[in-house]
């Protein structure tokens, strides 16, 4: 048995099916996937962008960026293509695991046109949260648990809107409804997957940055000469 091998089935991985993350490929190649099964430190992913648009190697390196159950979580491993376009991960090593919800959620402040099933009744709203799942809205508070929407999201101005279709899950205590998202295009899933985790990479970096250690000569006249 390899070195890798036998490291991997000493491996202990929080539960991964269901979450959304990323495959890290280099800028501008990072590919946004769903973990659709997992076996110990197997996993299938399920590439959202659609396998027409990505090419793989017979093997590949990755790190694979993703949330679960003890938080954001990156992994070292082997991708492999596998059947229906879908790629096999093998873990071979824990990167980092920070201490976050299930969900990588992002506090943002987008614009959102709504229209009710019930009655096309149409609205325009705001995000203020957004997750791979789905999304926190500013409001409008008629609406109610189980009731369904379609939605059109706009992350960035001048961008092509995010459109599909959500579930009302739970009005929160200030009327704010937080929506699941049941129906929304590979592609445009993929979209926000990136948007979600390049936000909160940076957001991560500015909490490093006000928590880095002061330079010891910056306040003194002169110092470091």
């Amino acid at each position: 048995m390899s070195r890798k091998s036998s490291s991997a089935a000493q491996l202990t991985l929080p539960a991964l099916t269901g979450s959304f993350g990323r495959l890290l490929r280099g800028p501008g190649r990072d590919v946004a996937v769903e973990v659709v099964w997992q076996s110990g430190a197997q996993l299938t992913l399920s590439v959202l962008a659609g396998v027409t648009a990505i090419s793989f190697p017979a093997v590949e390196e990755l790190v694979l960026e993703c949330s679960s159950s003890r938080g954001m979580t990156r992994l070292g491993g082997e991708a492999t293509p596998g059947d229906g376009g879908q790629l096999r991960f093998n873990v071979h090593d824990v990167i980092e695991v920070e201490q976050r919800r299930r969900f990588v959620r992002v506090r943002v402040s987008r614009p959102v046109r709504l229209a009710r099933d019930a009655d096309g009744a149409i609205s325009h709203t705001f995000a203020l949260d957004l997750s791979g799942g789905g999304l926190l809205l500013a409001g409008p508070d008629r609406l109610r648990p189980g009731e369904h929407v379609s939605f059109r999201l706009r992350l960035e101005t001048g961008s092509e809107p995010i459109e599909g279709y959500a579930r009302v899950v739970r009005v929160e205590g200030s009327g704010h409804p937080a929506l699941t998202f049941d129906s929304i295009k590979p592609a445009d899933r993929e979209r926000l997957i990136h948007f979600i985790f390049d936000a909160e990479r940076r957001a991560r970096a500015l909490l490093r940055d006000d928590f880095a250690p002061a330079d010891p000569d910056a306040d003194e006249p002169g110092g470091g000469q």
